[in-house]
């Protein structure tokens, strides 16, 4: 599996502790695992998005080039929706679900064991309906803008409430 990192973790102090949480899981887990590093370019969904036509094709373009002497497999929701109009077809996978399955293959032990009630909030972009309340200790979120937002609102109200991606809960539990 190639690992999107994806440009929130580029920027983002917290965001980029989730996408160094995820490597050590999948270390643990002996995954077939790699980030692209220093060949990885933008996605050019923004571009996409904002109808820059010609700078969404030349990033999608030079991904396809470099995804393909790579034999990839990509992680990121753009590269399902609009990639394949340029013929780049990909296996989609969020982090959740990659370690969802190998926790259900055995190779990643639940986070299910820990001691205090824990919350988990689909990402918007994969969200089927409405959430409700608990009384969780902790809130598993799995997509780099609603962390923000969430540990913002959470700090503003001076809780208790623990934030933090799927991801680091599984660090927790396998580290």
């Amino acid at each position: 599996m190639l690992y999107w990192v994806g440009y929130a973790a580029a920027y983002d102090r917290r965001a980029m502790k989730v996408a160094r949480a995820v490597r050590p899981v999948a270390a643990v887990a002996q995954a077939d695992f790699a980030v692209l590093g220093t060949e990885k370019r933008c996605t050019g969904e923004s571009a996409c998005r904002m109808d820059d036509e010609f700078l969404f094709q030349e990033l999608t373009t030079s991904n396809i080039e470099t995804f393909s002497s790579h034999d990839v497999k990509s992680p990121y929701s753009s590269l399902r929706q609009d990639y394949p109009q340029f013929d780049g077809q990909y296996e989609v996978t969020h982090h959740r679900q990659f370690l969802a399955e190998l926790v259900a293959a055995g190779r990643l032990k639940a986070t299910a064991t820990m001691n205090e009630k824990v919350t988990c909030h689909d990402p918007a972009s994969e969200r089927i309906g409405a959430g409700h309340v608990t009384e969780a200790q902790t809130v598993a979120v799995s997509c780099p803008f609603c962390l923000t937002m969430m540990t913002d609102g959470i700090t503003a109200k001076d809780s208790e409430v623990k934030v933090c991606d799927v991801a680091e809960l599984m660090m927790d539990e396998n580290g």
